[in-house]
């Protein structure tokens, strides 16, 4: 995946989760804000019925209970009772009151609270984010190992045999140098600095293009972390459609560099390189 868009996808996520999160957590606010609402109403159903003796006062003894008379052309003056003694007005008085107070008071102009797709929202997000991240550290470590352990670029060296060897082709006897890189590159194999600086002083020191060719073309039958074939695959491309007149081959590499290892930065130069030579890049 190349840098832009890496980019493009953090910025997006980042965006995602905060616009994500800040929706989840005011539609939880507004539903916690309702539930203290409801809780704190009460029951709806306990009401204190009034009082309807409206000539009572304190110093009045309370009143008898009133019962209808047995005799004829008598008329009660209290309320019928329901069918298990309860007032009936003061039931109505309470389901009056239950129906003014609702359980839960919402505010009309905002929508219904989604807690579900906004916090399903920022959870994906904050996964995707994640990933992305996960990936670019492990690739950041991957390449510092890879930097320790080959290091090709000479940065850190302290090897007393390859420091030998250096100094041999600082003195100009580079076929003592490739010597005693060769000697030290048998001993530890996986230093592959030591093959590709082989390779190296023949193409420019002792202008051997055929002999670099050749220490190429053993270095990719390896088993190389992926960028640094494709860097040395690149070396090899340059030598073949250069100094030793092998145009076919080169596309050839260059394809293959493209398609196995299309990933790597050197798949990049080599996919411009392709272009230039299929005409459907600018030259340069």
């Amino acid at each position: 995946m190349n840098t832009p868009l890496k980019i493009v996808l953090y910025v997006v996520l980042s965006v995602a989760a905060i616009t994500f999160g800040q929706y989840f957590f005011r539609d939880y606010q507004r539903a916690n804000d309702a539930a203290v609402k409801a809780d704190s109403a009460g029951d709806p159903m306990d009401v204190e019925v009034p009082s309807y003796d409206l000539g009572a006062t304190e110093s009045d003894p309370p009143p008898q209970e009133s019962r209808p008379s047995n005799q004829p052309g008598s008329e009660s003056m209290t309320e019928p009772l329901s069918a298990n003694g309860d007032d009936t007005s003061a039931n109505r008085t309470g389901v009056a009151i239950a129906e003014g107070n609702p359980v839960r008071g919402s505010d009309a102009s905002l929508p219904a609270p989604r807690l579900g797709f906004y916090g399903g929202g920022f959870m994906i997000s904050l996964l995707c984010l994640g990933l992305l991240a996960a990936v670019d550290i492990t690739q950041y470590l991957g390449r510092s190992a890879v930097d320790a352990l080959y290091n090709d670029n000479l940065e850190g060296m302290t090897d007393d045999e390859y420091e030998t060897a250096e100094a041999e082709w600082q003195n100009g006897d580079y076929l003592e140098a490739i010597r005693l890189m060769r000697e030290y590159y048998a001993k530890n194999p996986k230093q592959v600095h030591a093959a590709l600086r082989i390779a190296e002083i023949y193409e420019k020191d002792l202008n051997n293009p055929l002999a670099a060719a050749l220490e190429y073309e053993e270095i990719l039958n390896q088993k190389l972390p992926r960028e640094r074939w494709g860097w040395a695959a690149i070396h090899l491309a340059n030598i073949y459609s250069g100094s030793l007149e092998k145009p076919d081959q080169a596309v050839a590499l260059l394809r293959r560099l493209d398609e196995e290892y299309g990933d790597t930065q050197a798949a990049e130069k080599a996919r411009k390189r392709l272009a230039m030579i299929d005409g459907t890049g600018p030259a340069g």
